[in-house]
């Protein structure tokens, strides 16, 4: 097991993935979501306070692909790695999320 790659992955999964989470639901879901959510005063946390959990759950889910990707799936490419990873990570979140609606 190659813990350089491991933690390389790690940080750059956690970034990418922390970025796309903003683009996805803090650009182009935020009106949607805004408008589809009940208000509840005092309930949910300030942006502030939730970010660093946010990071947090990023660089889980990264180290989470790294570790598979690494240790158990061989994956070695840009390529194979960004497909396993779209996998993974969509059905890690169709869990997530049904289980969260259920």
């Amino acid at each position: 097991m190659n813990i350089q790659k491991i933690l390389l992955g790690t940080v750059v999964g956690g970034i990418v993935l922390t970025l796309a989470g903003f683009l996805i639901w803090g650009l182009g879901l935020e009106s949607f979501i805004q408008s589809h959510t009940a208000s509840y005063d005092g309930l949910a946390k300030s942006e502030d306070a939730a970010f660093p959990f946010i990071i947090i759950s990023c660089l889980a889910t990264a180290l989470l692909m790294s570790l598979v990707f690494n240790r158990w799936a061989n994956i070695s490419t840009a390529k194979t790695g960004a497909s396993a990873g779209a996998v993974i990570a969509i059905l890690v979140g169709l869990s997530a999320d049904a289980m969260v609606l259920g």
